[in-house]
């Protein structure tokens, strides 16, 4: 057994504020806004794009303006729909596409490689690199769920079984994504690295599914690949006890590195780890946006009008996250935030 210290911050509830959204596409949409992207833009990049939305799940589904409550629904039938546009059917190879199997992936990046024409090879490509990250980011989200359940108790526990301890690795690990954002695809060089950045926003807000003692090892990919910020020492082992304030003090250093520290004049620490969090992705807004002017021009329209919607989203959640923490503390109120780009 591994011990863990009871103590950190308290995340749960405190992690972002979001406005009630208003009504929006329903699933049954999917399709004709799929036709509409295909013809619009190149059948074979665009059928890829759609298998990357597919694994983003609600991510993607979010940006397409979908409701909570519909956004499972909204990605079954962008899966279903990839795969009747490759095979003709979706029934059999349905549950392989959720799983990212490595066989099926290579199959779908093939078909869309035939339809891409001269760019096959580089379509094929981004999509088994896309598909290798996001694949390492649904390891790391099952993983968390397997910890997150078991420490879920009418006690905190504050042991981890030898299983838990091994599925720390699935969270920790980003080989793939380091792939991802430097790999070299000719023209789609830029459109792999944002794509990059979107599943490094996916593998950061997997921080809320875990329990505040093994967070720094949720985010540990993206402060280290993105950021530069390596796990502390007192942090790097997780056999041994968290110091208290530990975690803290690790996400303020990965916010700080990504250029938004947490202003002094925020001093509850649940006020501070809250700015820390959102000025993480807004820092990744800020990146997508500096990409977005490099995008493809296959990435048009789907791509861009997908980075706009998560750079807007997260800027909005970050200018929520001050005024928040300012009300709390009866300091003046931010000034309203800038968009990066004007979209």
């Amino acid at each position: 057994m591994a011990t863990r210290s009871d103590s950190g911050l308290l995340l749960a509830a405190t992690m972002l504020l979001c406005a009630c959204p208003g009504p929006g596409p329903k699933p049954a949409q999917v399709a004709v806004q799929m036709d509409q992207s295909m013809r619009q833009g190149r059948a074979g990049y665009e059928l890829a794009l759609q298998a990357i939305g597919c694994w983003l799940g609600g991510l993607w589904a979010e940006a397409e303006g979908y409701l909570p409550k519909e956004r499972h629904a909204a990605t079954e039938v962008r899966c279903r729909e990839v795969l009747r546009r490759a095979f003709g059917e979706s029934r059999q190879r349905y549950v392989r596409l959720r799983q990212l199997d490595p066989a099926l992936v290579d199959e779908l990046g093939r078909k869309a490689g035939q339809m891409a024409g001269p760019e096959r090879e580089e379509v094929f490509h981004l999509l088994r690199a896309v598909a290798d990250a996001e694949r390492e980011a649904l390891e790391a989200r099952r993983a968390a769920s397997l910890i997150q359940r078991d420490l879920n108790q009418p006690q905190e526990l504050t042991q981890l079984t030898w299983q838990e301890v091994q599925a720390l690795s699935a969270l920790r690990r980003s080989e793939a994504l380091g792939r991802l954002l430097s790999t070299e695809l000719g023209p789609h060089t830029d459109d792999a690295r944002i794509l990059g950045l979107l599943v490094a926003i996916d593998r950061v807000e997997t921080v809320r599914t875990v329990p505040r003692y093994l967070a720094p090892y949720a985010i540990e990919s993206v402060g280290k690949l993105l950021f530069g910020i390596d796990l502390p020492p007192e942090v790097e082992d997780p056999t041994r006890p968290l110091p208290p304030g530990a975690w803290l003090k690790y996400l303020c250093d990965v916010a700080r590195a990504a250029g938004h520290p947490v202003p002094d004049w925020v001093q509850k620490p649940e006020d501070r780890g809250l700015l820390a969090f959102a000025g993480i992705l807004k820092a990744l807004a800020g990146r997508i946006c500096q990409e977005e002017a490099r995008l493809s021009k296959d990435a048009e329209p789907t791509l861009r009008r997908i980075v706009h919607a998560v750079a807007r989203r997260l800027e909005q959640d970050y200018a929520d996250a001050s005024r928040a923490a300012a009300g709390r503390t009866g300091a003046p109120p931010p000034a309203p935030s800038q968009p990066s780009r004007s979209t």
